[in-house]
Formats: C-alpha cells, structure tokens, sequence
C-alpha cells in the first residue's frame, strides 16, 4: 500500500506523537485533526491529515516507524540538533548521500518549514554552487571539471526531486473545486526540478496541480488551459532565451490563454519580461518561490470571495 493511502487508529497516531488518546480523540471532535469512520464506525486517520496535523500544531513525531514515514525520510527522522542549511545539503548533495539529504528536508516540511522557503534558500544556493563545479579550478582539468561537474549536478538535481515527490506525497488531496494551477518550462528548456518545485509549492497552498514539465511548447499550454481551465499558469525559465523571443512568445501566450487566466513567469532567465506586466493585469514575473506563493495565495483567496 502506498504510504497516502495509509490510515491509523487515534491510538496508533497518539503513540507516534506521544499524546494521550483520549486528547487526541478529544481534538479529533473538535475537527482540529481530520478523521474517517470505517462501516464499523471506527475511527481512522489519513497519514495526509496526520502531516498537516503535526505541522499546523507544531508537533514531533516520536515514532515515524509507527506511521509509515521512514520510507519517506529514507531512514529516521533527523533530531532537530541537525539543522538544513545550504551548507549542510550542499555536502549531502555532492557525496551522493541521497537517504541523508532527503531525510533533512521531508523532516523540515514535517516540523512546519516553509515549502516556498525551503526551495528559495538551501536547495536553491546548495544547487547554484553545485551548478558552479565544472568551472572550479582547484580541479585537474577543464574537461575533468565538467565532467565530474555535470555528474554531480544531474546526481543532486534527481535526490532533491526524490524528495519533492516523497513530501507531495504526504500532503492532503487538494479540496473539491479547488482552482486549478498548471505549467512547466518553455520549449527548448530541459530543466525539470524548477517545475517540479513549483508544482509542489502550489499544491501545498491546495491548488490542483497539472505539471507539465520541461520543454513544454506554448501551444501545448495552451492546449491545457484550454481543457483544464486553470486559475493561474506558470513559467519556469531556466535556459536563456533572446529577450525578444521570449517576450514574443509570451504575448502569445497571454493572447491566446482563456481570459482572466493569471501567469507567473520566474526562474533565471526571466529577465527582460517585466515591462510585460504593464500590458496585462494577469501576467507577473517574480523572483522566487516565496514570491509565487504569495501571488498564488492571494489568488486563492480572490477565489474564495
């Protein structure tokens, strides 16, 4: 059985969190901790609603054995005197430690990280240095440089994406309704991890979400959008693009998405698309994860209303 399709007694899930029973049944009654009722009229929790559970209220889980979540964090859950910093993923990263790295930061989003944050500040700076390896000269050899460069980059680009998929994993399906979010990057952009990320910081705001990955051309966004009605499209743009191509196909895209259809441009490529927002009231272009999700939530919440 796949890890979100587990579920466990109140008295399995107090065990984990070292709680009593009778309080955790008593939140559960409160709504504070989501529960289902078997046909025999026993309660059940979600492990999805179990995650959010010790999130929102700041809890540790003791146990992660008991719930299922070592194969999650590859191993235990790290003890909090083993903070994520970029320095730290960096070294897990390039020496291949793919159980170490990943524990650290499925074990970050279990203890209330910030998904947009985690993104924005260790993953992004450990991968910039690692992006960086190839031109280090402290290494025989340009051609040795960018082959050891390329493996290592490729190496650490596949764990942190192991571990994006191992923390979507725990989050609760998106509610009945909820908006629809989809994108990817551009055509002749084969960077994959920019999207994934993004993918995964707008499902945890709760949107539904439809990657569509790397080198999606414009006309197959549009394709999508058309089918799937999104409330808000993103662009992920890694690979440099001539300024006026870019912003061309861009205009075309904005021109051609159903009206009112938000996008949100970012990565490093970015540059020369913000005097596009003054054309277009639903076209950003933001710097960060951080920043998506703040367009993105406040989307929500304009839905909401």
């Amino acid at each position: 059985m796949r890890i979100q399709e587990r579920t466990f007694s109140p008295r399995e899930v107090a065990d984990a969190l070292g709680l009593g029973e009778s309080t955790l049944k008593r939140w559960i009654d409160k709504g504070r901790l989501q529960s289902l009722r078997t046909a025999g009229g026993h309660r059940r929790v979600q492990i999805r609603e179990i995650v959010q559970f010790v999130r929102n209220e700041q809890l540790e889980v003791l146990k992660p054995e008991a719930l299922g979540l070592t194969e999650a964090l590859g191993g235990s859950l790290p003890g909090r005197e083993v903070p994520l910093n970029a320095d730290r993923l960096y070294n897990m990263l390039t020496s291949g430690e793919a159980q170490q790295a990943r524990s650290l930061l499925v074990a970050a989003y279990l203890r209330g990280a910030s998904l947009a944050a985690l993104c924005d500040t260790p993953v992004r700076e450990a991968l910039k240095r690692i992006g960086m390896l190839w031109n280090d000269a402290s290494v025989e050899g340009r051609a040795r440089n960018e082959a050891r460069g390329i493996f290592i980059e490729h190496q650490a680009t596949d764990l942190v994406a192991q571990a994006f998929g191992q923390i979507r994993s725990l989050m609760p399906d998106a509610p009945e309704g909820a908006p629809v979010a989809l994108g990817g990057a551009p055509a002749s952009d084969p960077y994959l991890l920019p999207s994934q990320m993004a993918a995964a910081v707008l499902s945890d705001l709760g949107y539904q979400v439809i990657n569509l990955g790397a080198d999606t051309p414009a006309r197959s966004l549009v394709e999508a959008a058309c089918m799937h009605e999104p409330k808000l499209v993103w662009l992920s743009i890694s690979t440099p693009v001539p300024s006026a191509d870019l912003k061309a196909e861009v205009r075309a895209l904005l021109s051609a998405l159903p009206v009112g259809t938000s996008v949100i441009a970012g990565g490093r490529s970015r540059d020369g698309l913000h005097e596009l927002e003054a054309e277009s009231p639903h076209f950003y272009v933001r710097n960060s994860m951080t920043d998506l999700a703040e367009v993105a939530r406040t989307l929500l919440e304009s839905e909401e209303i």
